[in-house]
């Protein structure tokens, strides 16, 4: 199986959200860039995803397919 890009944009109020972080059900976590876009290489497989920020309640996207060797873009608005 080959790893998986997961990227994506968290925002806050439709504004980028920097300091924000994402995590999976597996662990692995990635931190947003001040424009907001986070980047995370992952296992493939389907996954919870969780993105949190202070001061923002978190947001959760469940059952994110991750296919082995793919690409696949997951936005969080908190």
């Amino acid at each position: 199986m080959f790893p998986v890009w997961v990227y994506g944009l968290i925002t806050a109020n439709g504004q980028p959200l920097a300091g924000a972080s994402v995590r999976t059900s597996l662990g692995v976590t990635a931190n947003a860039l001040p424009t907001g876009n986070y980047l995370m290489v992952h296992p493939a497989g389907t996954f919870n995803m969780t993105a949190s920020a202070p001061g923002h309640a978190p947001a959760t996207k469940n059952g994110v397919g991750m296919g082995s060797g793919s690409a696949v873009q997951v936005n969080f608005e908190l």
